[in-house]
């Protein structure tokens, strides 16, 4: 046997079977990559709760949405999906908090652990159930923002009900939740199914103040006059166009941010336009049954926790309220007498006597915690107000039909009769447990679906409120947020005979006191940019930055950065201060300054003025300008 193991047969014999063994390990290696490499080419997502719009199912339906969604997503095999647990780790890692807007999006895709191109985020618009047959229904909206852009490159809008069961007696969890899977698998079907236009720059031109771009894309590729682009090089942003003209395969696009300098050869795709949601909002039609969603959380197992929506604001999760019961099922037993009893007594009508003053007057029920902040949509050049508030915690999410929301101006009656006078009148309403209101400038509108009533009675007045106008730029305004909710009624209080086969009357609505007035706001508008003109050539050593003050606004700021977003190496060039009352119009400059001193190194810098109003206390941070770009000057 040692002659054996020591021959040269045998050592070459147990070299070959030895490869022969790894042999199948070099070739499994092998076999993987393709598969690596095929994940690696797909686009990195990151998923969302969605926010629920409706009064049914409250957060945890939002989630299940979520949940059903990066299901379906991950079995397309069109999405790499960030996993849930990843997510929420970095949300509490950037300490980011709701609602979010595009900037907490981007930061959270752009996470080392995340680096995801695409953040999904959605709304359940409207959800119902109805008993007679059970069935559920649910319609949910589905947005795509490309991070690099935080524009939406794909959406949807689906409806799903669930099977119709004739004498169902269940949970309508089971319900609402198949409901909610049906709507998932068509959001997914729809997101896979569309494909955005996506061309290349061939040539740009310049006349006047007017620069175009010439698109190798035409109405055969799905382009549409007033289609809206991104303009991209790689992965950055460099601009944004407007489509002016359209040709079969070619199409002429106006840009209307020019960021870093449109050129040909650059990358263009498409903004997606989500289509138009009806929201219901789980009101039932006359005559249909309704089932009471009182113990939902409760019934319902939470799914696995997720990211919450943007958009507007959603409820926080919590669990329902249960319903009170009372009900004295003890045995009689036999107590001993104390010489405290009478106080006990005593004090044990006082308690009652003030919880029946309470619910007399409804006591508790506002809402509060209302703040209000300038707003500014750069898309659209909107101006207008955001109005948030906290919901009454003897409230329950479930019961919210809607908030009205009040307006009062400082403006005494007939100092400008050019200005609307508001004192308090209802200027818009938001359904469901939505804590957000936007008021904007519009032409004097009707507004339909108005209750009136005082707090404490049932069966409110719908009316309707002529004439609302809207808001007017430099104006101090403050606000009041009234609730109309449903009184908390128990699933099985409905049968004369106690048996507990009710439908659960809920009774006649009832609305709330008025919240305190919220902190004085005064809706303003970005100030105006002058010198120097964008893509200007500069020396440097000696520049000097104006712009024009706006309407209202009291404080400017100028700052300059070489990050286009301003996310980071951002400068305070100079700090203005205008008087009360300045006109729109009126210089905001700083200069001559020298850029080397903050930036040695760039040839690039971009450069903003933002404006805040500090009349009427806290009004908010600075609304900014688009950036501006200044090139260094190669002159000697």
């Amino acid at each position: 046997m040692r002659h054996l193991r020591r021959g040269k047969g045998a050592r070459a014999l147990a070299r070959a079977l030895a490869l022969l063994m790894l042999t199948p390990t070099f070739w499994g290696a092998g076999a993987v990559r393709p598969a690596s490499a095929q994940v690696a080419n797909l686009p990195v997502v990151l998923v969302l709760d969605f926010a629920n719009r409706t009064g049914v199912g409250g957060p945890l339906l939002g989630r299940s949405a979520a949940a059903a969604l990066i299901l379906e997503m991950k079995a397309a095999d069109q999405w790499d999906v960030v996993r849930e647990s990843t997510v929420q780790d970095a949300i509490n890692r950037l300490n980011l908090q709701r609602p979010y807007d595009r900037v907490d999006l981007a930061r959270l895709a752009s996470d080392p652990q995340i680096s995801a191109a695409q953040v999904v985020t959605g709304e359940i618009v409207s959800a119902r159930v109805t008993e007679r047959p059970a069935q559920a229904s649910v319609t949910i909206a589905v947005r795509v923002m490309d991070v690099a852009s935080r524009e939406l490159v794909n959406g949807a809008v689906v409806s799903a009900s669930s099977a119709s069961r004739p004498g169902y007696t269940g949970g309508t969890d089971v319900l609402l939740d198949e409901a909610v899977n049906k709507a998932a698998f068509l959001a997914r079907e729809s997101l896979g199914r569309f494909q955005l236009p996506e061309g290349t720059v061939l040539n740009t031109t310049v006349v006047g103040n007017r620069y175009d771009a010439l698109l190798n894309i035409g109405a055969r590729q799905g382009v549409k006059v007033g289609m809206r682009f991104v303009v991209l090089r790689g992965r950055d942003l460099v601009g944004r166009a407007q489509v002016s003209t359209v040709d079969p395969d070619k199409s002429v696009a106006g840009v209307v941010d020019n960021f870093r300098g449109v050129k040909p050869e650059d990358r263009v795709r498409a903004i997606y336009e989500l289509p138009p949601i009806s929201r219901n909002n789980g009101r039932r039609a006359e005559g249909e049954a309704p089932v009471r969603i009182a113990a939902y959380a409760a019934s319902h197992g939470a799914p696995p926790a997720l990211g919450t929506a943007v958009a507007q604001a959603a409820p926080a999760p919590e669990q329902p309220e249960p319903d009170i019961v009372v009900e004295d099922t003890a045995p009689p037993q036999q107590r001993r007498r104390s010489g405290t009893r009478g106080l006990r007594m005593v004090g044990g009508a006082l308690a009652v006597l003030g919880i029946a003053a309470l619910a007399a007057r409804k006591g508790g029920t506002e809402t509060h915690a209302v703040t209000a902040e300038p707003f500014f949509e750069q898309a659209t050049d909107q101006v207008g107000i955001r109005v948030r508030w906290s919901r009454p915690r003897q409230i329950s999410h479930e019961d919210v039909v809607q908030y009205q929301i009040r307006r009062y101006s400082s403006v005494p009656p007939s100092a400008d009769p050019a200005i609307p006078q508001d004192f308090g009148r209802v200027v818009g309403f938001v359904d469901g447990d939505v804590r957000q209101f936007i008021d904007t400038p519009h032409p004097p509108v009707d507004l339909d679906g108005v209750f009136e009533g005082q707090p404490g009675e049932e069966d409110l007045e719908e009316t309707t409120i002529t004439a609302v106008p809207g808001i007017t730029e430099g104006v101090v305004y403050r606000y009041a947020v009234e609730v109309v909710y449903l009184p908390k009624v128990g699933l099985d209080e409905g049968d004369d005979g106690g048996t507990g086969g009710g439908t659960g009357d809920t009774g006649g609505l009832q609305i709330s006191l008025p919240s305190k007035l919220s902190n004085s706001v005064i809706p303003i508008r970005p100030p105006g940019l002058n010198a120097p003109s964008d893509l200007a050539s500069v020396d440097f050593t000696n520049v000097t930055f104006e712009g024009t003050a706006t309407a209202g606004a009291t404080t400017y700021v100028i700052q300059a950065s070489t990050d286009v977003s301003f996310n980071r190496n951002v400068q305070t060039l100079a700090r203005v201060t205008l008087s009360p009352g300045s006109p729109a119009g009126t210089a905001v400059s700083s200069g001559p300054v020298n850029l080397n001193r903050f930036f040695p190194n760039a040839n690039t810098v971009f450069w903003r003025i933002g404006a805040r109003s500090d009349l009427g206390g806290k009004t908010g941070g600075f609304l900014f300008t688009r950036p501006r770009q200044v090139i260094r000057s190669t002159a000697p």
